[in-house]
């Protein structure tokens, strides 16, 4: 991975991380995207979005981002929809990003754990020349995720095929760079699936963005989401 890095084109990271009352969760989803910025060369910044909470996600997400050795923000909107809360974010991380050509927006959410080797796998996709990057998810190991988890892989696993490529497209694991995702015009004023809306598009333009299996993610279980159709509805349709 060192030698991949050294060859990576990519000057500047920015992670988006949507939130709406997450004041349980988004303090750990922080941390987790806080250490796997720690593994890189590129600059990273870390932008939350804390879309009209009514808890203390903003003041959580905050104290997370202390330890953070780059640009950090948290950002107050009334968004309405993931979408355009991620699109908000994008949009800071536009502002100070040096070159959209050698800069990638990554996006996870504050419900979920990104790996310590999450950020370094996303670049050195982009050091062998990917323009954007779907990565997988697994269930958080809580009472939820034991619960519903063995019916939940039994399923999904299958979809994972034997060369690590898959069919999915999960907004709390992806990455696309700043050009393409412009190009493509961004996160799009939709009220759900904003990011298979955004992959459609990409591919729309030519685009063949990369699916990595090992690219993996962990994200909550809880069948009662903030959106009222998402993974979390998947969830409670499927298992609840």
């Amino acid at each position: 991975m060192d030698e991949q890095m050294a060859r990576c084109p990519v000057s500047d990271v920015g992670v988006v991380i949507p939130a709406r009352d997450e004041e349980a969760t988004v303090g750990s989803a922080v941390r987790a995207v806080v250490a796997a910025c720690a593994n890189v060369a590129p600059r990273c910044t870390i932008v939350v979005v804390d879309d009209a909470s009514g808890d203390r996600t903003t003041a959580v997400a905050r104290d997370a981002l202390g330890s953070h050795d780059g640009p950090a923000h948290v950002i107050s909107v009334r968004a309405g929809t993931a979408s355009r809360a991620r699109a908000a974010g994008a949009d800071v991380f536009r502002g100070i990003a040096r070159g959209p050509g050698r800069s990638w927006l990554l996006s996870t959410d504050a419900d979920s754990l990104v790996r310590d080797d999450w950020v370094v796998r996303i670049l050195a996709h982009a050091g062998q020349g990917a323009i954007a990057v779907a990565g997988v998810v697994e269930l958080i190991d809580d009472d939820d995720g034991r619960r519903i988890g063995d019916a939940w892989w039994r399923d999904y696993g299958t979809t994972i095929h034997a060369d690590r490529t898959h069919p999915h497209v999960h907004a709390a694991n992806l990455g696309v760079r700043l050009d393409v995702y412009d190009a493509a015009g961004g996160f799009g004023d939709v009220e759900r699936a904003e990011d298979i809306d955004l992959w459609r598009r990409i591919r729309d333009r030519g685009h063949e963005p990369v699916a990595d299996a090992d690219l993996i993610v962990a994200t909550s279980a809880r069948v009662a989401g903030r959106v009222e159709i998402g993974f979390a509805a998947a969830l409670q349709r499927l298992y609840g």
